[in-house]
Protein backbone atom coordinates (compact mmCIF):
# COMPACT_ATOMS: atom_id res chain seq x y z
CA UNK A 1 0.00 0.00 0.00
CA UNK A 2 2.73 2.82 0.85
CA UNK A 3 4.33 1.62 -2.82
CA UNK A 4 1.24 2.79 -4.24
CA UNK A 5 0.71 5.99 -1.95
CA UNK A 6 4.16 7.20 -2.74
CA UNK A 7 3.85 6.83 -6.50
CA UNK A 8 0.55 9.25 -6.08
CA UNK A 9 2.43 11.74 -4.41
CA UNK A 10 5.09 11.30 -7.23
CA UNK A 11 2.42 11.94 -9.75
CA UNK A 12 0.90 14.70 -8.21
CA UNK A 13 4.59 16.48 -7.64
CA UNK A 14 4.19 16.15 -3.63
CA UNK A 15 7.36 14.19 -3.11
CA UNK A 16 9.68 17.44 -2.38
CA UNK A 17 10.95 18.70 0.90
CA UNK A 18 7.71 20.71 1.24
CA UNK A 19 6.04 17.55 2.41
CA UNK A 20 7.31 14.86 5.38
CA UNK A 21 6.11 11.22 4.79
CA UNK A 22 6.46 8.96 7.67
CA UNK A 23 5.37 5.36 6.67
CA UNK A 24 5.79 2.59 9.30
CA UNK A 25 6.71 -0.46 8.03
CA UNK A 26 5.05 -3.78 8.98
CA UNK A 27 7.39 -6.78 7.45
CA UNK A 28 5.18 -9.63 5.58
CA UNK A 29 7.11 -12.09 5.25
CA UNK A 30 10.17 -13.43 6.96
CA UNK A 31 12.41 -9.81 6.50
CA UNK A 32 10.91 -7.91 3.25
CA UNK A 33 13.56 -6.24 1.79
CA UNK A 34 13.11 -2.56 0.65
CA UNK A 35 9.85 -2.10 -2.13
CA UNK A 36 12.86 -0.34 -4.75
CA UNK A 37 14.49 -4.07 -4.95
CA UNK A 38 13.26 -6.26 -7.26
CA UNK A 39 12.89 -9.91 -6.76
CA UNK A 40 16.44 -10.29 -8.40
CA UNK A 41 17.73 -8.21 -6.22
CA UNK A 42 18.03 -5.31 -8.91
CA UNK A 43 17.57 -1.92 -7.98
CA UNK A 44 14.06 -0.31 -9.44
CA UNK A 45 15.20 3.04 -10.05
CA UNK A 46 11.89 4.61 -10.90
CA UNK A 47 9.87 2.83 -7.93
CA UNK A 48 12.97 4.22 -5.54
CA UNK A 49 12.48 7.59 -6.63
CA UNK A 50 8.45 7.66 -5.78
CA UNK A 51 10.17 7.08 -1.86
CA UNK A 52 12.62 9.86 -2.54
CA UNK A 53 13.03 12.26 0.72
CA UNK A 54 10.53 9.56 2.62
CA UNK A 55 11.27 8.31 6.31
CA UNK A 56 10.87 5.05 6.93
CA UNK A 57 9.78 3.53 10.33
CA UNK A 58 10.86 0.04 11.08
CA UNK A 59 12.12 -2.32 14.01
CA UNK A 60 16.02 -2.28 14.20
CA UNK A 61 16.94 -5.00 12.28
CA UNK A 62 16.57 -2.39 9.39
CA UNK A 63 16.11 -3.87 5.09
CA UNK A 64 18.16 -6.94 6.46
CA UNK A 65 17.73 -10.68 7.65
CA UNK A 66 20.24 -10.71 10.49
CA UNK A 67 17.98 -11.73 13.14
CA UNK A 68 16.68 -14.68 11.18
CA UNK A 69 19.89 -15.54 10.58
CA UNK A 70 21.46 -15.67 13.70
CA UNK A 71 18.44 -17.65 15.65
CA UNK A 72 19.30 -20.01 12.51
CA UNK A 73 22.93 -20.43 13.80
CA UNK A 74 21.63 -21.28 17.36
CA UNK A 75 19.04 -23.84 16.31
CA UNK A 76 21.22 -25.58 14.27
CA UNK A 77 23.94 -25.63 17.06
CA UNK A 78 20.55 -28.17 18.38
CA UNK A 79 20.94 -30.59 15.64
CA UNK A 80 17.68 -28.51 13.95
CA UNK A 81 18.00 -27.33 10.51
CA UNK A 82 15.61 -24.39 8.21
CA UNK A 83 13.50 -28.06 7.29
CA UNK A 84 12.61 -28.41 11.00
CA UNK A 85 11.29 -25.16 11.22
CA UNK A 86 8.54 -23.09 9.58
CA UNK A 87 10.24 -19.92 7.81
CA UNK A 88 6.71 -18.60 7.36
CA UNK A 89 6.57 -18.05 11.50
CA UNK A 90 10.14 -17.26 12.47
CA UNK A 91 9.09 -14.07 14.41
CA UNK A 92 6.67 -16.25 16.25
CA UNK A 93 10.07 -18.70 16.76
CA UNK A 94 12.39 -15.74 18.07
CA UNK A 95 9.71 -14.22 20.43
CA UNK A 96 8.90 -17.28 21.92
CA UNK A 97 12.85 -18.01 22.22
CA UNK A 98 13.11 -14.48 24.11
CA UNK A 99 10.04 -14.98 26.36
CA UNK A 100 11.37 -18.16 27.40
CA UNK A 101 14.93 -16.61 28.00
CA UNK A 102 13.35 -14.29 30.25
CA UNK A 103 11.52 -16.58 32.25
CA UNK A 104 14.72 -18.26 32.96
CA UNK A 105 16.62 -15.04 33.42
CA UNK A 106 13.77 -14.21 35.64
CA UNK A 107 13.74 -17.52 37.79
CA UNK A 108 17.82 -17.38 38.20
CA UNK A 109 17.14 -14.30 39.64
CA UNK A 110 14.54 -15.21 41.68
CA UNK A 111 16.53 -18.38 42.48
CA UNK A 112 20.14 -16.40 43.72
CA UNK A 113 18.26 -13.36 45.36
CA UNK A 114 16.24 -16.14 48.31
CA UNK A 115 19.61 -17.74 48.75
CA UNK A 116 18.82 -20.74 46.49
CA UNK A 117 15.23 -21.06 47.93
CA UNK A 118 13.51 -23.11 44.92
CA UNK A 119 10.01 -22.29 46.12
CA UNK A 120 10.98 -18.79 45.03
CA UNK A 121 10.84 -20.03 41.00
CA UNK A 122 7.46 -21.24 41.62
CA UNK A 123 6.11 -18.00 43.08
CA UNK A 124 4.20 -15.97 40.04
CA UNK A 125 4.47 -12.68 41.99
CA UNK A 126 8.21 -12.72 42.63
CA UNK A 127 9.00 -14.06 38.76
CA UNK A 128 7.14 -11.25 37.07
CA UNK A 129 8.46 -8.61 39.86
CA UNK A 130 12.06 -10.27 38.37
CA UNK A 131 10.58 -9.42 35.03
CA UNK A 132 10.14 -5.51 35.47
CA UNK A 133 12.79 -3.00 34.56
CA UNK A 134 15.13 -5.53 33.36
CA UNK A 135 17.38 -6.49 30.24
CA UNK A 136 19.13 -8.80 28.75
CA UNK A 137 20.49 -10.56 25.29
CA UNK A 138 18.01 -11.61 22.96
CA UNK A 139 18.20 -13.95 19.91
CA UNK A 140 19.10 -11.22 17.26
CA UNK A 141 22.65 -10.08 19.39
CA UNK A 142 24.54 -12.45 18.18
CA UNK A 143 25.79 -10.74 15.37
CA UNK A 144 25.18 -7.71 16.81
CA UNK A 145 22.84 -6.65 15.20
CA UNK A 146 20.17 -5.48 17.52
CA UNK A 147 19.86 -3.94 20.85
CA UNK A 148 18.99 -5.58 24.47
CA UNK A 149 15.85 -6.60 25.28
CA UNK A 150 14.36 -4.17 27.37
CA UNK A 151 11.42 -4.40 30.09
CA UNK A 152 9.41 -2.07 31.18
CA UNK A 153 7.69 -1.45 34.65
CA UNK A 154 4.86 -3.80 33.74
CA UNK A 155 7.09 -6.66 32.48
CA UNK A 156 6.31 -5.10 28.46
CA UNK A 157 9.08 -5.10 26.16
CA UNK A 158 9.95 -2.14 24.96
CA UNK A 159 10.15 -1.79 21.12
CA UNK A 160 12.78 -0.81 19.74
CA UNK A 161 12.35 1.05 16.42
CA UNK A 162 14.99 3.36 13.39
CA UNK A 163 14.00 5.96 11.29
CA UNK A 164 15.53 5.06 7.27
CA UNK A 165 15.70 8.52 5.67
CA UNK A 166 15.42 7.39 1.58
CA UNK A 167 17.75 9.85 0.01
CA UNK A 168 17.50 10.85 -3.99
CA UNK A 169 20.88 10.68 -4.11
CA UNK A 170 21.79 7.52 -2.34
CA UNK A 171 21.33 3.95 -3.17
CA UNK A 172 21.20 2.87 0.09
CA UNK A 173 19.12 4.23 3.10
CA UNK A 174 20.41 6.33 5.67
CA UNK A 175 20.17 4.88 9.33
Amino acid sequence: MTREFMQATFKVNMNNAEYVYILPWLQSGTKDSSPWVGASGEMLQQVKDHYANAIIIDDVNGFDDTIVENFMKRVEKYGMSRADIDVTNIYGYINLFDALKLYAVAARKAYETSKHNITYIKNGNIIWNNMRRTSFEGVGTTGGSLGTVIMDDLADRVPLFAAFYISPTRDTVLK
